[in-house]
């Protein structure tokens, strides 16, 4: 009887246990769940430099509170939530330090899938020193709620709002003349006849005479200081003596000293001619009614006639000219243009 009931046992046993495994197979092989679908994203967005501009043409590595700057940044992200790319995450610096400036525009330039360009236009910037942008976290929120990280942009522009100073110095040359240095604490602009050094800090001149005046010098930022140009020890003038008439239009000082006669081939024509016309200029830095030239021409018709210039139409009066005690000037005149330069013309060569 326990024989019997063992191999009872056993079977049972068996049975359950075969489909204990049959069991098992079919979840293994033949099902498979699917919980969830999750897109997990962990860039944040990015923000990155794209272009700039400056409004000081040929000087674009420098600026002052004038000039307009043009940034364009691009924001790189195909998932956006929320947009916060305005003035309230964006600040301006310059040398390290928060700045004033006059107004910050913000205007969408471009879009694509996948990104954004933002151009920002910057005016009035005060300060002095190299020009900053910081974009704070947070101007970009991705879906999945990554924000963009905080970033700086040190641009290449120097801002400056400090004119230029400078101080001079008078050199003696051996020709007579004198060279004035100037010589600033900053880059300057080239200035209409002077010569700038090569390092672009100072400039120089030559001057034949004395003179006094204060130049304007700019900076590479478009700042305008003033330099007090002061020549004491100049010496060097140069006059130019002529004669003129109707056949040679031009006779030298030469002719002066041999005395001639220069309306002479005019005067056998018409005995009425018989005046000829003395002229005077200068060269360099001279003022001009500096210097006076006294001559006169007389006429042989009679009192009360003038005497008008063939070559100028200048019209001269009868006896001393203009008189015994007048002196004539560059600036008083009678004044022609004779080879390209400003003279004085005194005389006459025909009657009217």
């Amino acid at each position: 009887m326990r024989q019997k009931r063992f191999i009872i046992l056993f079977i049972t046993f068996y049975i359950l246990l075969g489909i204990g495994n049959i069991v098992y197979g079919k979840y293994i092989s033949n099902d498979t769940f699917t919980v969830a679908k999750i897109n997990i994203e962990s860039t944040p967005p990015q923000i990155k430099f794209d272009d700039l501009t400056n409004s000081n043409k040929g000087y674009e590595e420098y600026a002052n509170k004038t000039h307009i700057i043009n940034l364009k940044l691009k924001v790189i992200e195909d998932n956006i939530k929320t947009n916060n790319f305005n003035k309230d995450y964006i600040e301006i610096s310059v040398g390290n330090k928060f700045a004033k400036i006059g107004g910050l525009e913000i205007k969408e330039v471009e879009r694509k899938e996948n990104y954004i360009i933002y151009n920002l236009k910057i005016t009035g910037i005060e300060g002095n020193g190299r020009l900053g942008v910081r974009i704070k976290q947070g101007a970009i929120i991705d879906k999945a709620g990554n924000q963009n990280k905080s970033i700086s942009f040190l641009l290449n522009i120097t801002i400056d709002n400090i004119s230029p100073t400078a101080t001079t110095k008078e050199q003696k040359l051996t020709n007579g003349k004198s060279k004035v240095v100037i010589s600033a604490n900053e880059l300057l602009r080239p200035s209409t006849g002077w010569t700038i050094s090569s390092d672009k800090k100072s400039l120089t001149k030559e001057f034949p005479s004395n003179t006094n005046y204060n130049l304007p010098i700019t900076d590479y930022a478009g700042n305008v200081g003033s330099a007090s140009v002061s020549v004491e020890n100049a010496t060097y003038i140069y006059l130019d003596f002529g004669l003129v008439s109707v056949k040679e239009r031009q006779s030298s000082l030469y002719e002066i000293n041999k005395k001639c006669i220069v309306g002479e081939e005019n005067l056998k024509n018409n005995p009425l001619c018989k005046a000829e016309i003395i002229t005077f200029s200068k060269k360099g830095q001279i003022a001009d009614d500096f210097i006076g030239i006294q001559a006169y021409c007389y006429t042989y018709w009679g009192a009360g006639s003038k005497a008008v210039s063939i070559s100028f139409e200048n019209t001269f009066p009868y006896g001393y000219n203009p008189s015994s005690t007048a002196y004539g000037s560059l600036k008083d005149g009678p004044k022609v243009m004779l080879n390209g330069t400003i003279s004085v013309a005194l005389g006459g060569d025909r009657s009217k």
